[in-house]
């Protein structure tokens, strides 16, 4: 039921079924340098073969002007041939910048904001 109070919601849902149609959860090791408290993550095997990866503050972030914070995020024992960041709530997409440390791929300043951010996993090789 649309609600006009919130115009955000159905573009934002369609978004998110969207991107989420067809996947399995799977468990991948991600280490996250941040100055939020606490960051929550789950993980996606999307159906060609991608990975598909949540991220957001599991904490309340104050304030109607909070525009995000800054994160360093590697994900362990896995490298991928493109990474795109996804924000479901704006329809935004945009390729990022990796690099690979020790077998392991490094998104350095990701702004992790006040709901789930999304990075998609393309090309992925496993160790």
């Amino acid at each position: 039921v649309y609600d006009p109070s919130q115009p955000w919601a159905y573009p934002t849902n369609r978004n998110l079924n969207t991107i989420l149609a067809g996947t399995t959860p799977t468990e991948i090791k991600v280490e996250i340098e941040s100055e939020l408290p606490r960051l929550t993550t789950y993980a996606f095997n999307l159906p060609d073969g991608g990975v598909l990866l949540a991220i957001w503050p599991d904490v309340e972030v104050k304030g109607d002007d909070y525009q995000g914070l800054p994160s360093n995020i590697k994900i362990m024992d896995l490298s991928a041939q493109s990474v795109e960041g996804i924000d479901v709530l704006h329809g935004y997409r945009q390729e990022l910048i990796t690099d690979e440390d020790a077998g392991n791929l490094l998104i350095k300043n990701l702004l992790v904001l006040d709901y789930p951010i999304l990075i998609r996993l393309r090309d992925v090789q496993l160790p």
